[in-house]
C-alpha cells in the first residue's frame, strides 16, 4: 500500500485565529470600558472576524485528508468533501506539480489534491499501474502534441484579449459618460452604462470559459509528453554491444543500459536521455568495471524494462 503524506500548517493558522479572536475581544473590552472611545470598534471587530474566518477555513481545508493506493484501487478524501474510490482502470492519467496531484478519470471528472508532500511518488505509482501500449509512432504523437500546444496558445491569447477588453470597456464607459459620477448620469449615460455592463459581463463569462478550456488541455498535453517519452525509451533500439539489463526513471526521461562481455565479469553502463527535440542521445558512458560489485551506479528506484529488449 502507498499512502499520501499531507502538509500540516497548524501553527500559523492557529496563530492567526488567536490574533483574530484577540482583536474581537479587545474591541469588546474597549467598548465596555469606554463606550465613547474614538476608535472605529466596528472595523476592528470586522477585521478580527475576517482573520478568524480565514484561519478556520484554512484549518478545516484537507482536514482528515488521505490518499492510498492498494491492489490497483485508489481511495482518497481531500479538499472539503471530495472523495475518490475507483479502480486504476478508471484513471486516464495523473500529473503533479508543487505538491499538487491531479488525477484525470476517463469519465472526464478531475480530482485536484493539494498539499500532498509525496505527490511525485503517488503520481509515479499511478503511472506505473496504468496500462501502456505503443500503438502510434513517436512522430505521430509529436504531431498531435504540437497541434494541442498550438491550440492552447491560441486559447491563452483569447483569454489575454478578453482581459484587455474588460479594462477597455471600463475606460470607454468613463469617456462616453464624460467621467461623471453616477448620481450625475443623464438618461443617455445610463443607457451607455447599462450597455457596457452587459458587454463587460459577457466578456467576463466568455473569458472564464476560454480559460477553463485552456486549463483542461494541460493534462492531455502532459499525457502526450509522457507517451512520447515512453514510446521513444521503449522502442528505440539499444546501442550496439552485449546489453545485459535496462533501467528507466519514473518519467521515462532517461534510460541506463548495462553492458557486459562474453565469458567475462567486466561491465560498464551508458546513460541515454531524451533531448528537447525528442531525440534520444547518449550523454554518459562509464569506464569498464571488473564486476558488478564495483559499479558506482545504483538502480534503486529505477524501473527494470530489460524484458522489453531482451528475451
Amino acid at each position: 500500500m502507498v499512502v499520501g503524506i499531507f502538509k500540516k500548517k497548524y501553527f500559523w493558522n492557529v496563530f492567526c485565529l488567536i490574533c483574530g479572536l484577540l482583536l474581537i475581544g479587545m474591541a469588546i473590552f474597549i467598548k465596555c470600558v469606554d463606550s465613547e472611545a474614538s476608535l472605529d470598534l466596528l472595523a476592528i471587530v470586522a477585521l478580527g472576524l475576517a482573520i478568524s474566518a480565514f484561519s478556520i477555513f484554512c484549518l478545516l481545508f484537507n482536514f482528515g485528508a488521505f490518499i492510498e493506493i492498494e491492489e490497483n484501487r485508489i481511495r482518497a478524501k481531500h479538499n472539503w468533501f471530495e472523495k475518490i474510490d475507483c479502480d486504476i482502470s478508471e484513471v486516464d492519467f495523473a500529473i503533479t506539480q508543487n505538491f499538487v496531484l491531479t488525477i484525470q478519470l476517463k469519465n472526464g471528472k478531475r480530482h485536484t489534491i493539494m498539499g500532498l508532500e509525496n505527490s511525485f511518488e503517488i503520481c509515479a505509482v499511478i503511472r506505473r499501474l496504468l496500462p501502456f501500449e505503443a500503438t502510434e509512432t513517436a512522430e505521430a504523437l509529436i504531431q498531435k502534441l504540437n497541434k494541442l500546444k498550438t491550440s492552447r496558445k491560441v486559447g491563452i491569447g483569447y483569454v489575454c484579449a478578453g482581459v484587455a477588453f474588460m479594462f477597455a470597456f471600463i475606460f470607454v464607459t468613463a469617456i462616453l459618460t464624460g467621467e461623471r459620477e453616477m448620481y450625475d448620469f443623464t438618461q443617455t449615460d445610463w443607457v451607455i452604462f447599462c450597455a457596457m455592463c452587459v458587454l463587460e459581463l459577457a466578456t467576463v463569462i466568455i473569458t472564464f470559459y476560454l480559460a477553463g478550456r485552456a486549463g483542461k488541455k494541460i493534462v492531455p498535453i502532459e499525457k502526450l509528453k509522457y507517451y512520447i517519452q515512453r514510446t521513444i525509451i521503449e522502442t528505440t533500439p539499444l546501442p550496439s554491444g552485449n546489453a545485459t539489463s535496462v533501467f528507466i526513471d519514473d518519467n521515462y526521461f532517461a534510460r541506463m543500459i548495462f553492458f557486459g562481455y562474453p565469458n567475462e565479469s567486466s561491465i560498464y553502463y551508458v546513460v541515454q536521455e531524451i533531448q528537447p527535440d525528442y531525440s534520444l542521445e547518449t550523454v554518459f558512458t562509464s569506464e569498464v568495471f571488473a564486476d558488478e560489485q564495483q559499479l558506482p551506479a545504483s538502480t534503486q528506484g529505477l524501473i527494470d524494462i530489460t524484458k522489453n529488449f531482451l528475451d
